[in-house]
């Protein structure tokens, strides 16, 4: 008798449900679809999901945790660029790979390690996810529970930002919608005034 083959949907609810237990208590929903979302955000029109995507490869499940940061008023410049089309609330998503990346510092040799075997990080056909689960909250103990205070509110975020930047076109537009809620219209025509003024790649943010 063969056992039935666990599905992508079913392995990505496995490593949620694991992931609720541990970290409820730092203010996480219930998993909903994928998602878990932070409840201690300052604004209810500013939600932080914690997503995990699962894919199978192979007969394994390729296993890809990230945070998201999803805004409505960007929902809303968008509509009114672009009315034609369905647009989502997305500020900025970061694959926890990224978020490792961003704040190892050069001389953590261990810390490279651990994020060179983060390339692929798989459950089994088994549907054993504890050690795939283990490895998540390692990583968001590490670099996730900052990286939330980071984004918590939107004065965070802009603080964030203008440090690292947001490499695209809807990234400078977030930038400066950012600006112009946490300080205002005219500082934020100021911002986007002295950036049309700078040579490429010479921009400062506020």
């Amino acid at each position: 008798m063969t056992t039935e083959k666990l599905t992508s949907k079913e392995i990505r609810d496995r490593i949620c449900d694991e992931l609720y237990r541990e970290i409820a208590e730092l203010g996480f929903s219930e998993p909903r679809a994928g998602k878990l979302h932070y409840l201690k955000s300052t604004d209810k029109n500013w939600k932080i999901y914690l997503e995990v995507h699962v894919a199978q490869r192979w007969g394994e499940y390729n296993v890809m945790p990230m945070f998201s940061v999803n805004w409505s008023r960007i929902r809303e410049i968008k509509k009114e660029m672009e009315p034609g089309r369905n647009h989502d609330p997305l500020v900025v998503c970061k694959t926890f790979l990224n978020l490792m990346t961003a704040h190892i510092t050069s001389n953590d040799r261990g810390a490279w390690e651990k994020r060179e075997k983060w390339d692929e990080l798989y459950v089994p056909e088994t549907g054993y996810v504890q050690h795939a689960v283990a490895q998540i909250l390692d990583v968001f103990c590490r670099y996730g529970i900052p990286w939330i205070r980071e984004w918590s509110n939107k004065e965070d975020a802009r603080k964030y930002v203008s440090k690292h930047g947001v490499p695209n076109a809807w990234g400078w537009l977030t930038i400066f919608a950012l600006i112009m809620k946490t300080s205002g219209t005219e500082e934020a025509c100021r911002w986007l005034k002295s950036i049309e003024e700078l040579p490429s790649g010479d921009l400062e943010l506020p």
